[in-house]
């Protein structure tokens, strides 16, 4: 189902690629342009005119919270709650990653969630410098218990069995998962010349979205080209335990400030993906995770 509709088809330790960092930033166009290729890409229109929006699916969004910018989110969170309360609040990258999921549709920035009738969920697991691993395994437990049908979780970091565990748990518990693959892809070239050390080709998976669990969606991030991102200064992880690759560099979203057009990397496409499960969900709800994923 997800392919059907996919068309196309977050850094060192835990922290989530921000949007601001300048590997991110647009190098084309205008916000309706940067935005319309990415949700062109995975046909968002035609989906919505097939009567499919997310109506009636809860969407967790694990991340370092939600700035509210009058784009329609403030009404569609059911639930809130936050495992990193001293730490510093910051929300831009946990904004974008919800209004790429849900926001209103605003043509003059060319921003539409692909899953504007679902319901959110939202664990702030995540901080200015990254996120907690505690924090994130007691944010799934209770993404969980709160009735989610997906889960997203745009950041990367180390596997280990009690991850492992979580997320086995939320999908035995009916939760379809989706996670960043990550951005240390194979690229031939780096900042200052050859990365001697890159073989095309070689496994780059370093993400708990490599378990090979069946309702976990491991996500990539492509380019406008329909291909895998490798050249622009940062390169999507991959291997065999990633599921799909969605649009990932140049896509417009809300931050916590204002609009921007420079949203990009793994921590972009599996928001994507993770709407389209909603939509598959919203169309077919007795689908399994495993089900969702195939």
């Amino acid at each position: 189902f997800i392919v059907w509709l996919l068309a196309l088809t977050s850094l060192v330790g835990a922290v989530p690629a921000l949007a601001d960092d300048y590997r991110y930033w647009p190098d084309f166009g205008s916000f309706a342009e940067h935005n319309n290729w990415s949700t062109e890409a995975i046909n968002t229109a035609q989906a919505h005119k097939l009567g499919a929006t997310g109506t009636g699916i809860k969407i967790a969004i694990l991340d370092d919270g939600l700035v509210d910018y009058g784009n329609g989110l403030r009404n569609k969170v059911i639930a809130y709650k936050d495992f990193v309360s001293g730490q510093y609040m910051r929300g831009e990258h946990g904004t974008m990653v919800a209004s790429t999921i849900a926001a209103d549709e605003n043509p003059a920035v060319g921003i539409a969630g692909v899953a504007p009738d679902a319901s959110l969920i939202i664990g702030r697991v995540c901080y200015r410098n990254g996120c907690e691993w505690e924090a994130i395994r007691k944010g799934l437990a209770w993404a969980v218990a709160q009735g989610a049908d997906v889960v997203s979780m745009s950041f990367t970091g180390s596997n280990d069995s009690w991850m492992h565990a979580s997320m086995v748990s939320a999908v035995q518990n009916g939760a379809v998962v989706v996670g960043s693959m990550g951005n240390f892809g194979c690229e031939p070239y780096m900042y200052f010349g050859l990365a001697s050390g890159c073989v095309q080709g070689a496994i780059r998976e370093n993400t708990q979205a490599m378990y090979p669990i069946a309702g976990l969606i491991a996500a990539g991030a492509s380019n406008q080209r329909n291909g895998r991102v490798s050249n622009t200064g940062w390169a999507s992880s991959f291997g065999p335990n990633m599921d799909l690759l969605a649009p990932g560099i140049n896509t417009s979203a809300y931050d916590s400030v204002a609009a921007s057009n420079g949203f990009g990397g793994t921590s972009a496409s599996a928001p994507l993906i993770a709407a389209v499960a909603a939509l598959v969900l919203s169309v077919k709800p007795d689908l399994t995770p495993a089900q969702v994923q195939a």
